[in-house]
């Protein structure tokens, strides 16, 4: 009966987004409207039909000119109540009192309802009804003591009622459908970070994997070229690091492509793959020293008290350290310091370069240098470079002790583990 109706439906459909339903448009709920209030010239008060029989075409023209300007109540639907009221009030002395001027003063309360609060409802609808019963007993169209009274206030009422429960309903509606989109849009985020962040972990990881042994490649493939013709003994021990170097990143990526081609109820994702950290810095140097890398080492403190994802990180900074200086470094040297505290570690690598390459270094390892800061960061520790002087020195400050234990879980999921 109320267009207000069909318009939160259709509202509140066009707010669902992706919901498709049908849609009514205005200007058929106003014909419909208006139809009812013509069809309603011919529902007379029972003790007015020979006045409707005898103004019968004003009555229509009365209620027609009210279904005209009843559309403007979207726009204007305090000044179209009161106009509806004030029609429904003088025109039965002017034409006959009829079912029609009732329902256009209803379906302006309820348009007044859907669109202001409850508390504008309340007084708008109970102004109405006075003036409404008030005016209609005035004229004398119907007693102050008469029944029918009863009837403008129950229809207003129900019409305002209605329309402050459409309004709630819409509101609700709005509520959950905003709050669907926003849920949704939280995971598609949520989904999108997690890719990147396994896209870096997986970048973190293949350079770890790859990027010393190609290093190593690299500088004795240049050694045994060099060495072929007058040094065949010289080369022939490069191609035989060669050959271990490539071996080993072989081997190191064949494993990294079985985590990453598993599944978490494979078999082969539940064999956990074997966790270097500063235990193994002895190896590290060694395999390092086999490929041509002279290292210095210095350790100032118990490697013990550096433990879970701190002793990890400070494992994968030294070794992406002595890659760089294995690969850029002007004497194929590098100077490894380990500095424990009470609250920190300290890992620094230097390595000379030659002149006006230092910025090559850094340019040339910034995947490296990039993923060591990612690491760093993620065990809440800070990392700096310094490339004056002819060196290139690497910094790497981490927290131990109550911190790091606090963030090896963190730390075991940047490095893949």
């Amino acid at each position: 009966m109320f267009e207000g109706d069909a318009d939160v439906m259709n509202e509140s459909a066009h707010s669902a987004g992706p919901v498709a339903r049908f849609r009514l448009p205005a200007w058929a709920t106003d014909v419909f409207t208006g139809m009812i209030l013509l069809l309603a010239a011919f529902a007379p008060n029972p003790d007015d039909v020979v006045g409707v029989v005898r103004n019968l075409g004003l009555t229509v023209v009365l209620l027609l000119a009210v279904a005209l300007i009843l559309p403007l109540r979207r726009r204007f639907p305090l000044s179209i109540l009161g106009g509806s009221i004030a029609m429904a009030v003088l025109a039965p002395l002017w034409a006959a009192s009829t079912l029609g001027f009732l329902l256009a003063a209803a379906i302006a309360v309820h348009r007044v309802a859907l669109v202001t609060n409850r508390r504008t409802t309340v007084i708008t609808a109970a102004i109405a009804i006075a003036i409404l019963v008030g005016g209609t007993a005035l004229t004398g169209t119907v007693g102050w003591q008469y029944a029918r009274l009863v009837q403008p206030v129950a229809l207003l009422a129900v019409a305002a009622a209605i329309g402050d429960a459409t309004r709630n309903r819409r509101a609700y509606i709005d509520a959950i459908t905003e709050r669907a989109i926003r849920a949704e849009r939280t995971r598609e985020l949520e989904a999108e970070r997690r890719v990147t962040e396994e896209r870096l972990r997986i970048a973190r990881e293949l350079h770890d994997a790859a990027a010393h042994q190609i290093a190593a490649i690299n500088l004795h493939a240049g050694v045994a070229s060099n060495a072929l013709p007058d040094r065949p003994e010289d080369a022939e021990r490069a191609l035989e690091v060669i050959r271990a170097s490539a071996r080993s990143v072989l081997s190191e990526i064949s494993a990294l492509l079985r985590v990453l081609r598993s599944t978490p109820s494979s078999p082969r994702a539940q064999v956990a793959e074997p966790v270097v950290n500063l235990a193994a810095l002895d190896d590290l140097v060694e395999e390092f020293e086999r490929s041509g890398l002279r290292v210095t080492q210095r350790i100032a403190g118990d490697l013990a008290q550096v433990q879970g994802a701190v002793s990890i990180t400070a494992y994968k900074v030294i070794q992406e350290g002595m890659a760089n200086a294995l690969k850029h470094g002007a004497d194929a040297t590098a100077q490894v310091d380990v500095v424990i505290a009470d609250e920190q570690v300290t890992v620094q690598i230097m390595n000379r370069v030659r002149p006006l390459a230092n910025t090559v270094h850094a340019d040339s390892g910034q995947h490296g240098l990039i993923g060591m800061r990612e690491r760093v960061e993620s065990v809440h520790g800070s990392m700096s470079t310094d490339d004056a002087g002819g060196r290139f020195i690497l910094t790497a400050t981490l927290p131990v002790g109550t911190t790091s234990t606090r963030h090896s879980e963190a730390g075991r999921a940047a490095d893949g583990r």
